[in-house]
């Protein structure tokens, strides 16, 4: 299993939990490890605000979509 900065380890879980979705940490652990912190939340901040009869398929899923298709990919300089 590959070792992850604390930091990173802390934002993942933290996503994992807001999105009711703790089953899908490894996922969450290589996009905060991948993505920028401030638009991982910002992401996370817009799926929560959407109520959950509006999403199609789950929090999770509509929040992997999103910092995808939305990239802000961590860069050295950063």
């Amino acid at each position: 299993m590959k070792h992850y900065d604390s930091h990173v380890v802390a934002l993942a879980n933290e996503v994992a939990e807001k999105l009711g979705d703790k089953e899908s940490i490894n996922a969450y652990l290589q996009i905060c490890e991948q993505y920028n912190e401030a638009h991982v939340r910002k992401i996370l901040e817009k799926v929560q605000s959407i109520p959950i009869r509006e999403i199609r398929k789950t929090p999770g899923a509509l929040f992997t979509f999103l910092i995808r298709n939305h990239a802000r990919r961590v860069h050295p300089w950063d």
